[in-house]
């Protein structure tokens, strides 16, 4: 039932109870003052046979005096006293006050007719001896009047104890009822009690216990549904259970290939090193890059590459058992946990994933498609070190392989791999050196466009970072970033990139004129850098630039690891007049936990979320509720990755205020002088 059901069942066995108890009592309080009505008549009827009684009396002492002592001047007034007495008792016995005595009534009327017959004699006076005719009828009177007398003080007992009874009765009688009253009322007032304690129990029971299973699953205890109580409830605990199962999931898999992702990949990776300490066992980890999907990534689009990605993923899961485990760690690059498989098997199966990855013929818009895989190898046993030594044995592993001519297996060779690692990240990293120092860095630029409307005024693109290496070859951020991170590079690189867009924009008049607002990426380790701010805002003093067009964007993870940092440089950076955007938004568990503390001007959500959000119905479900948390908050909503107009439509139908993506613009290069940068403190 519903909760207006039992609501209204509570209403109406409150009602119901009410009106029961209403004419129950009306039937008992009728009958009370029928008995009242009765024990006052009774009394009323008392008082008039108390005074015929005295009439009687009056009457008899008049008669005696007429009839001893033979005065006929007295007649009259016996006689008239007499008819009044006989009128006064056939009353009583019309008004049937006293069933029982009516018959004596009777006769009572009989004997005052008698009495006034022997007053009538005297009245007329007699023929004979006077005194002998008053002595007769003396005697025949005598006996009538003591009989009449008796009569009257008889019914006057029989009248005394009816009043008795029936003001006894009434007294009971009240008295019961009040008794009854009370009883009654407990008794309702119980029923509703009961009523709303059920009612109450039957609503709140299975919201506290919905409450508590809320409070369970957010410190990560599995969610068990409500099965009973009101239908709105249990409707809500079935989609809650829904929607934490949809997130347990998104949290653990990567959304385009359903595979594990890298957080989940981790814990199956720490219970794997836990087996190996507890039972002496050995797994085996292969770590597979694929070879020249960037090329049909960039020559097809988003939307190739990742149908190619959903292809590979089914793939591998064809080639290892259900013991084994299967993760994408992020872009091209995915990971194998083979379950107590010894290194040569596990080269065996590398092998046959290799080969079928390399035999898979990929069809895009008429054309076909070939891609390779290399892949390394490592085992794990109980010494093994931590998970990231693993990892990046794996990696190492897999690097060797790509140095080897690609679309090869490799296994990790201690002693050889890691030597070579460093070489390789020591020339990498002096290639990012030699960039800064060589102004060999390029600034691209990608357009962000209204989807409810002209929203701002002027154009609104994100500034994006290419480099060139030695040899004049251009080179993604993708491969250039992890190590501009690892190496501690990152505010270099922006302080660059900030100089280098707004010296731009200065030169540049007309540019800045159309511009409404340019969003410049800032690293983690500038978030972190306590004089990011400083730097920032002389800048723009010195060179009086607007201000209000700037907006620098800070990724969801950079900000959460260093909160209170983040917190800061947005608050002092906000007084200037910059505005702020969280990138890559929706890619961390707590991302609406930390979205209050974070007061920043726009949110970009995850492109992971929207590429697929056709077919997805997570996904989508998962960009709407950004965006109204976002709206809740105040922040103003940009989709990144729009690849096709039917995204575009639904983000619109969804209220998103901005897109991003090939659908509107591709990256574009932005002509710059050569920028020397300061090195930062």
């Amino acid at each position: 039932m519903k909760i207006r059901a039992y609501l209204a069942i509570l209403v109406a066995v409150s009602l119901i109870g009410g009106n029961a108890v209403r004419y129950f009592l009306s039937d008992q309080y009728s009958e009370v003052s029928e008995l009242s009505k009765n024990s006052s008549s009774a009394l009323l009827w008392q008082k008039d046979f108390q005074r015929v009684s005295s009439d009687v009396a009056q009457y008899l002492i008049s008669t005696d005096l007429v009839i001893g002592s033979g005065e006929s001047y007295l007649a009259p007034g016996a006689l008239n006293k007499g008819e009044v007495i006989t009128d006064e008792i056939r009353l009583l016995i019309a008004s049937n006050f006293l069933p029982g005595g009516t018959i004596d009534l009777t006769m009572s009327v009989n004997d005052v007719l008698g009495i006034n017959q022997f007053v009538q004699l005297v009245a007329t006076g007699g023929s004979g001896d006077r005194a002998q005719e008053l002595a007769v009828l003396l005697s025949s009177y005598d006996p009538i009047a003591m009989q009449l007398s008796r009569r009257f003080s008889a019914l006057s007992t029989v009248v005394e104890q009816n009043v008795k009874e029936k003001s006894e009765r009434f007294v009971e009688k009240q008295k019961s009822i009040q008794t009854l009253t009370v009883a009654v009322q407990v008794a309702f007032s119980l029923l509703v009690l009961l009523s709303w304690y059920w009612a109450s129990r039957v609503i709140s029971r299975p919201i506290q216990i919905l409450r508590s299973e809320v409070e369970s699953s957010s410190k990560g205890e599995p969610f068990r549904s409500v099965g009973f109580g009101p239908v709105e409830i249990q409707q809500l605990s079935e989609s809650f259970s829904e929607l934490t199962q949809s997130l347990s999931f998104q949290a653990s898999h990567d959304p385009l290939t359903q595979l594990y992702n890298r957080r989940a990949f981790g814990r199956a990776m720490t219970d794997f090193l836990g087996q190996c300490e507890r039972e002496g066992v050995s797994h085996t980890l292969c770590f597979i890059d694929l070879d020249h999907f960037k090329t049909i990534n960039d020559t097809c689009g988003h939307a190739a590459g990742d149908e190619l990605l959903a292809y590979v993923a089914r793939l591998l899961t064809k080639h290892v058992r259900t013991s084994d485990v299967v993760a994408r760690l992020g872009g091209d690059e995915f990971a194998i946990l083979l379950h107590q498989c010894p290194i040569h098997k596990a080269e065996t199966v590398a092998n046959n994933i290799r080969d079928a990855i390399r035999d898979f013929n990929y069809h895009w818009q008429g054309d076909v498609y070939r891609i390779g895989a290399s892949i390394g190898i490592t085992e794990i046993h109980a010494a093994s070190g931590l998970l990231e030594d693993l990892l990046n044995a794996a990696d190492i592993a897999c690097m060797q392989a790509k140095i080897s001519g690609r679309d090869a297996v490799k296994v990790f060779d201690a002693e050889q791999d890691l030597v070579q690692q460093k070489r390789m990240e020591a020339t990498s990293v002096n290639e990012i050196k030699s960039a800064l120092e060589g102004n060999r860095f390029e600034l691209y630029r990608q357009e962000i466009v209204p989807l409810q409307g002209n929203l701002d005024h002027g154009r609104h693109y994100e500034i994006l970072l290419r480099m060139r290496d030695s040899s004049g070859t251009l080179i993604s951020p993708a491969v250039f970033m992890p190590l501009v991170e690892r190496y501690r590079l990152g505010t270099q690189v922006d302080r660059w990139v900030i100089n280098a867009a707004i010296d731009w924009l200065m030169d540049n008049p007309k540019e800045l004129d159309e511009l409404g607002m340019c969003s410049i990426n800032l690293s983690g380790q500038s978030v972190g850098c306590i004089d990011t701010r400083d730097f920032i805002a002389d800048k723009l003093r010195d060179l009086q630039f607007p201000s209000h067009k700037l907006c620098f964007e800070v990724t969801e993870t950079a900000a959460i690891m260093d909160l209170e940092c983040a917190v800061e440089l947005i608050a002092g950076l906000h007084q200037y007049g910059c505005r702020f955007a969280l990138d890559d938004f929706g890619s961390g568990l707590s991302s609406f936990a930390y979205l209050k503390n974070l007061k920043v001007d726009f949110v970009k959500i995850d492109g992971v979320f929207v590429r697929d959000m056709l077919n997805s119905e997570s996904d989508r479900a998962t960009v709407k509720a950004i965006n109204d948390v976002a709206k809740a908050t105040g922040k103003r909503t940009i989709a990144e990755f729009v690849e096709s107009e039917n995204i575009a439509k639904e983000l619109k139908g969804l209220g998103i205020e901005f897109g991003q993506g090939y659908h509107f613009d591709k990256p574009s290069p932005l002509v710059a002088k050569p920028y020397v940068v300061e090195q930062s403190a």
